[in-house]
């Protein structure tokens, strides 16, 4: 299984559903190009796009050797999923299994994404980090603390001046203005 993460999120997010679904499946949550620990894109305007997003899909899934495969998104990780069902992986996709997302994005849902993830913030703590999370990411759910410190902790970076910000290449939002038919 393939268990794709959110636009400005990172594949960590995927962590305590592999765990559940380890015993049935062996699961890949991969950090998109521009988050976590992937390198960022030194052509965002061009990389920072589904159809990108879709060839990388397709070389993981070769390079692994994969012919058949359940394939679990979330937001952005479920319209990479959608796209590549659809085209270069039709067929090979088997359990498509996707949330947050469907055929098209809303425009105030586009336009709340972009409040927040144009600029990411920083921070003096992680602390401070985690409250802003909790506030961008209320639409979430319910989450537990222990819940909203982990989200935190395995999504920041720290700037050369110490702050801390979350883990994601800003320029991954170009994807709206280049591409916005994503």
């Amino acid at each position: 299984m393939i268990a794709w993460h959110g636009l400005a999120r990172t594949g960590r997010d995927m962590d305590a559903m592999a765990a559940h679904l380890a015993p049935r499946f062996h699961v890949i949550c991969p950090d998109t190009l521009g988050r976590g620990l992937s390198q960022w894109s030194a052509a965002p305007a061009a990389e920072y796009q589904l159809a990108f997003y879709e060839r990388l899909a397709l070389a993981l899934v070769d390079q692994l050797g994969l012919q058949r495969l359940a394939w679990l998104g979330t937001s952005m990780g479920g319209a990479i999923g959608m796209r590549a069902a659809a085209n270069l992986l039709r067929g090979r996709i088997t359990r498509p299994v996707i949330n947050d997302i469907g055929p098209t994005l809303p425009e105030p849902a586009a336009d709340r994404i972009l409040s927040y993830a144009n600029q990411p913030a920083a921070f003096a703590t992680v602390s401070e980090l985690e409250r802003y999370f909790r506030l961008i990411y209320q639409p979430y759910g319910w989450l537990s603390d222990a819940q909203w410190r982990l989200l935190t902790e395995t999504s920041c970076r720290r700037l050369p001046d110490g702050r801390v910000t979350p883990h994601y290449d800003p320029a991954i939002v170009q994807q709206f203005v280049h591409h916005p038919q994503d």
